[in-house]
C-alpha cells in the first residue's frame, strides 16, 4: 500500500521470517516491495510445521518454505 501511495518510508531492509505467502502472489508484488525498501531478506525453513500445513491447505509452496528444489528466489533481485 505504501508503494502505491508513493510514500518514502526509508526502509533499508525488509525482513520476512518464514512468510506464509503464496510464491506467485509474492513474485507478482515484488516490484511494489522494491519501491519501499533497499533490500529484502527472506528467512525460510524446510522444517516449519505451519508452512507444511499451509502447503497442503493452499495447494502450493509458500515463500518461507524450502522444497527439495531449493528456496524461493527472485532472479531479478540477485
Amino acid at each position: 500500500m505504501a508503494s502505491l501511495s508513493l510514500l518514502d518510508l526509508k526502509i533499508r531492509e525488509l525482513i520476512f521470517a518464514a512468510p506464509d505467502v503464496d510464491r506467485d502472489v509474492f513474485a507478482s508484488r515484488a516490484e511494489l516491495i522494491k519501491r519501499v525498501c533497499e533490500g529484502v531478506t527472506i528467512y525460510a525453513s524446510s522444517a516449519d510445521k505451519a508452512l507444511q500445513a499451509s502447503k497442503v491447505w493452499a495447494g502450493g509452496y509458500q515463500v518461507g518454505d524450502v522444497p527439495i528444489e531449493g528456496p524461493f528466489l527472485l532472479r531479478e533481485w540477485i
